[in-house]
């Protein structure tokens, strides 16, 4: 990537940035903060950002000084989405006394579940999550008693 190319706010070739800008740092010394678009990003991707400073212009300089080197850095957006069950998943094994719930999603995370009486209303996300069913009545089943085991 070349000086000109990240002042111009282009890629290589005038192709491929995602967002460019340029904004004033003034006084010297102090730290600025530049933000872009939320939406101008994907999550979960890696990203390379090139930068190059150049000063103001100053009565008696030559023109401005602009750096011959254009500083890199890269970073990976964070993830603002939630897992999803893969196929055929969740399920549950029944027997007696016992429930054994089965999951696979497509990201590391945490599942919650509660067990409610047949007829119940359903509970919300966020009740399962507190293990609470619908009017933050205790559930059914407690919770306390279970444990979960990792499969392959």
């Amino acid at each position: 990537m070349q000086v000109g190319e990240v002042k111009a706010g282009t890629g290589p070739g005038g192709e491929g940035q995602v967002v460019a800008s340029s904004f004033a740092v003034t006084p010297a010394d102090t730290l600025v903060q530049h933000v872009t678009a939320a939406g101008a990003l994907i999550s979960e991707t890696h990203y390379y950002v090139w930068l190059v400073a150049e000063d103001n212009d100053h009565p008696g300089d030559n023109g401005r000084n602009i750096q011959l080197n254009v500083t890199f850095l890269e970073f990976k957006t964070r993830d603002v989405t939630p897992p999803v069950w893969t196929a055929a998943y969740p399920t549950l094994f029944k027997g007696g006394r016992a429930i054994e719930v089965m999951t696979k999603m497509d990201e590391p995370g945490q599942a919650y579940f509660i067990a409610v009486a047949d007829g119940a209303t359903a509970p919300t996300a966020a009740q399962v999550e507190a293990g609470r069913g619908l009017h933050s009545s205790t559930p059914q089943l407690n919770l306390s008693r279970f444990s979960h085991k990792m499969h392959p």
